[in-house]
């Protein structure tokens, strides 16, 4: 292993060094940036973002494993509907190498397909470990639930903190005062939809009229793969369905 990290970070700093050219790279705080935004309207997966998505379930459903005893609500259709909102699975406009595990996105910003950015999380890029899958997604698992979720305690409400925690996958600290700026988690997460869309995405999504969008990331890897139903995700999109202003989440 300790071979693997030390090539991959030589592969790193090439990768790096064909990138934005930047030596310095920018330590961000959370201030100027915790403006409220107007939101926006998520996209609807197509053929090309859920063949990328399928051949990750495997390393996703061994990451979840490994933290779920700690994270019961953390699941499999929960990264998949992060990764489809970061990059579409690889397949986004502006993320290069498009469909490759390594590529990179956000102006050269967030690399791979869960665009982990390299501003706030410098010495794990710089390291080589983002090149080493396993790695890769226990460090998104850890920025989403330890980082998250394990520091948003002020949300007394379980759903309500779960979702606090997706939206501070995409906008950080910024979360933490977002009741104050925006009276809504996502009012500080870029396109000011962030959480909206990946429970969009993870539970189903019905267009303006009610008519069904996209079955949603759930069903969709219960259709595509030997997993049994799952409460903890059921009983979230429930929760969603009923509680997050604007989803447009089918019932039941």
């Amino acid at each position: 292993m300790r071979r693997k990290i030390l090539v991959a970070a030589l592969l790193s700093a090439m990768v790096l060094a064909a990138g934005t050219g930047r030596s310095d790279i920018d330590k961000c705080v959370c201030t100027a940036g915790c403006e409220c935004k107007a939101a926006g309207k998520g996209h609807v997966p197509g053929e090309a973002e859920l063949k990328a998505a399928k051949k990750q379930i495997p390393s996703l459903e061994r990451a979840v494993e490994r933290r779920r005893e700690k994270y019961p609500w953390l699941s499999v259709p929960l990264l998949l509907s992060m990764g489809s909102r970061e990059t579409w699975w690889g397949t986004v406009p502006g993320y290069k190498p498009k469909g490759f595990r390594l590529g990179r996105g956000d102006s050269g910003r967030g690399f791979g397909f869960l665009q982990i950015d390299i501003r706030y999380h410098t010495k794990f890029i710089l390291s080589g470990k983002w090149m080493i899958n396993r790695l890769y997604l226990d460090k998104a698992v850890e920025i989403l639930a330890h980082d998250g979720y394990g520091t948003l305690d002020q949300f007394e409400d379980e759903n309500q903190r779960i979702r606090a925690a997706v939206a501070s996958y995409n906008a950080g600290g910024c979360v933490k005062k977002s009741d104050d700026l925006c009276g809504d988690v996502d009012g500080v997460t870029t396109g000011a939809n962030y959480s909206r869309d990946v429970f969009e995405l993870m539970c189903g999504r019905n267009d303006p009229e009610g008519n069904p969008e996209w079955e949603g990331y759930y069903r969709w890897y219960r259709e595509n793969s030997d997993t049994e139903r799952d409460a903890e995700v059921e009983a979230l999109c429930k929760w969603a369905a009923e509680n997050i202003d604007g989803a447009s989440i089918p019932e039941g």
